[in-house]
């Protein structure tokens, strides 16, 4: 006779796709964490600290598994025994604390050998993970997909750390190799004249979205592929690299950005890529429409999932083409 209740009877809730909140990393490959963490900077659009549990929720009901195009039946979060380790212990605006707690939780995971896929918060979530990243890996690149660079000089008397100087500081700090990094899907306008040469001056490609008609899908996948050869690389996904049609509640949005379609497509075609860590950030819960933008997140993340399986070298059985 046992005291515990049968499993079938509950289900699990509050986590990102069902899977087990846990700190017990035993067998996992990957997990989830949330970063629920912003400056606060924004004249309306505050609110991304909200992001991890509006892409959870989401996530519960309107992710599935698997692809029917699949015919392996491959489930990458099975396959990963992905676990979900909860939000960091963070304070929204108090800045370089929250950095420092992020970079200890994100390390030890890292350290375990399990791949981190994080969720945001706004762009300084990105910052913390790099630094992690970079202990164990010191070739760490970046594939940053965004409308904006977040690699901008720093201005006045401003906090250091900011939305807009995570990839500067980045560099200063040596945490990536800028020369074999990429900014992805840049376009709209700036506070600050001449910001794509600033970037292209600390060592970052950076390349507007008209790349993705001129260069197609396939081009640039080629393109990314052929900077990083076999380094370690982190793919930090901002969800305005959508156009707003897509993924309204951001933090700041963009016209002229990709399609949901194009968007799922191109990480489809990262496949190939050596990434040890992911994050996507700047889901802001109070702009979004009906969940739609958490719900594009959440498919992004599972779209990690399975990048995350291609890297780990977790070959679905029966040839499956994921």
């Amino acid at each position: 006779m046992t005291d515990l209740l049968p499993e079938a009877l509950f289900r699990t809730i509050g986590t990102y796709l069902g899977v087990p909140q846990t700190l017990d990393l035993t067998g996992a490959k990957a997990a989830v964490i949330g970063l629920p963490f912003d400056c606060g900077r924004h004249p309306r659009r505050v609110g991304a600290r909200l992001g991890p549990a509006a892409i959870r929720y989401m996530s519960t009901d309107m992710v599935r598994h698997y692809r029917p195009d699949d015919p392996g039946d491959f489930d990458p979060v099975r396959a990963l025994g992905l676990v979900d380790c909860g939000d960091v212990p963070v304070v929204s605006a108090e800045v370089e604390s929250s950095v420092e707690t992020m970079t200890a939780a994100i390390s030890a995971v890292v350290e375990r050998g399990v791949v981190p896929i994080c969720m945001g918060g706004d762009g300084v979530i990105s910052l913390p993970q790099m630094q992690a990243l970079s202990r164990k890996y010191p070739d760490l690149c970046v594939l940053h997909f965004d409308s904006h660079t977040d690699a901008y000089p720093e201005a006045g008397n401003e906090q250091a750390i900011n939305p807009a100087t995570t990839f500067s500081y980045a560099v200063e700090q040596g945490y990536v190799d800028a020369s074999r990094s990429i900014h992805f899907g840049l376009r709209g306008f700036s506070y600050v004249p001449r910001v794509f040469d600033y970037t292209k001056g600390l060592g970052y490609q950076a390349i507007p979205i008209e790349a993705l008609e001129s260069e197609g899908i396939a081009g640039l996948a080629k393109r990314f592929k052929d900077t990083f050869d076999d380094r370690p690389v982190f793919l930090c996904f901002d969800m305005d690299f959508f156009d707003p049609s897509a993924a309204p509640g951001v933090f700041t949005p963009a016209w002229g950005g990709a399609t949901a379609r194009e968007g799922l497509a191109l990480l489809r075609a990262l496949k190939g890529i050596n990434f040890v860590g992911f994050d996507v950030n700047t889901l802001t819960p109070g702009a979004d429409l009906k969940g739609q933008t958490a719900w594009l997140a959440a498919t992004v993340m599972l779209e990690f999932c399975y990048l995350a399986c291609d890297s780990l070298g977790l070959t679905p059985e029966g040839g499956s083409s994921y």
